[in-house]
């Protein structure tokens, strides 16, 4: 009996021996497992950490361009009115890419007025606010079809103007280049399922056609449509940030997107939106004085039009005394959010939210008259601008810039 005791008393504590055993090699195992999930918690946050200050040093780089940053490459182009930029960090294999602007200062303009000789009038019911430059420093009230100004001025300091600033010379050969057919590094293609979206990290997609084309199309991204004739845009069209090049481009009344238009004659009928950043860019057609017996307006801006960008025409060294005749035309109730660039004549009626360059103003009479430098129940302000529109023109004294889209 007291064999079999002791056997028992024996086995029991080699039982509990094992259990202690597997419950240390349990505590171990689950002890070693905290450990190693503590380290790579650790690495984890090590590394996001440095992710996170890479990707934040990528994404300053854009807001000290052109300045490099050493272990970051540069590569920039144009994308209508902006500047497309791409910045690559080599090392820990990141890219981002942006559409860049001027950056405005304190002193930038609302109003720039080339000086000619001939004051700026205001009739009507217009509005003029902010900083201007104005022939001989100073505007006037008139009248246009006997009525009188009884509009607004909010001015906070007029300074004489000169010559308007000149246009970024680099920018103007691309334009000028991308209408005569080059300039375009690209991956040519047809459009045949009338949809498409690239990647503005991969080459640029070329879609080109002759005879002209009706673009009824879903395109998105770093995409170009050239025509050697003319291009249509459907209302019905769904494009986002691809630009469009032909001697004449026509957007159908109630379109809505954001695109970049470079042309010798836009036409942008009533109804449309034209999101932030879009641009329209126009190169003076030298026969265009020929065309409707000398009547030709060059960028057509319809009727409760909200535009949001930059608008800009570039004269091809017509005399502007003897070819009066409006190059932009703003419709009524139509609103720019933006900048205007005008080596010529522009007619507003409608309203600017930003700053204008212009070498004259024009108003046009139903009656028949032509009004230089007179501004009629329209509205020029820059204090509105809100701050993601605050970027500037593709200007030549441009030295700083900033964001005006990410493109990825």
């Amino acid at each position: 009996m007291s064999f079999k005791k002791a056997y028992l008393t024996i086995r029991l504590n080699a039982n509990a021996l094992y259990v202690v055993l597997i419950i240390g090699v349990l505590v171990a195992i689950l002890l070693g497992s905290f450990l190693l999930l503590a380290h790579h918690q650790r690495l984890f946050q090590l590394k996001s950490f440095n992710t996170s200050k890479n990707i934040s040093a990528l994404h300053q780089a854009f807001f000290t361009y052109p300045e490099s940053k050493d272990g970051l490459k540069n590569t920039s182009d144009y994308w209508g009115a902006f500047r497309k930029v791409q910045i690559e960090d080599e090392d820990h294999q990141l890219v981002k890419a942006a559409l860049l602007c001027g950056k405005k200062d304190s002193v930038y303009p609302s109003l720039y007025l080339e000086d000619h000789h001939s004051p700026l009038v205001l009739a009507g019911k217009s509005s003029l606010e902010g900083r201007l430059e104005l022939p001989d420093g100073y505007w006037k009230p008139g009248a246009v079809n006997g009525r009188y100004f009884s509009g607004t001025t909010t001015i906070k300091r007029i300074n004489p103007s000169a010559e308007m600033p000149p246009i970024n010379f680099e920018w103007r050969r691309y334009v000028e280049g991308l209408l005569q057919g080059n300039n375009v590094e690209s991956k040519k293609l047809n459009l045949v399922r009338n949809q498409l979206n690239n990647s503005f990290l991969e080459p640029v997609n070329l879609i080109q056609s002759h005879g002209g084309i009706f673009l009824q199309a879903e395109l998105i991204g770093n995409i170009i449509v050239r025509d050697d004739v003319g291009i249509k845009v459907s209302a019905n069209s769904k494009l986002q940030d691809i630009v469009l090049v032909a001697p004449h481009i026509t957007i159908e009344k109630g379109f809505k997107g954001t695109i970049h238009c470079i042309a010798n004659h836009i036409e942008i009928e009533n109804n449309v939106l034209l999101n932030y950043p879009s641009s329209l860019v126009v190169i003076e057609d030298e026969e265009k004085t020929a065309i409707n017996d000398g009547i030709y307006t060059d960028i057509i801006i319809g009727e409760n039009t909200l535009l949001s960008g930059f608008v800009v025409f570039l004269n091809n060294n017509s005399n502007l005394y003897d070819n009066r005749n409006v190059d932009i035309s703003l419709g009524t109730n139509s609103r720019l959010v933006g900048d205007v660039y005008s080596q010529g004549y522009l007619e507003l009626k409608g309203e600017v939210i930003g700053s204008i360059y212009t070498s004259y103003f024009m108003y046009a009479s139903d009656r028949g008259g032509k009004y230089i430098n007179y501004l009629y129940d329209s509205r020029i302000s820059l204090n509105e601008l809100k701050t993601h529109y605050i970027g500037s023109l593709p200007l030549q004294r441009t030295t700083d810039y900033i964001v005006a889209s990410w493109l990825y």
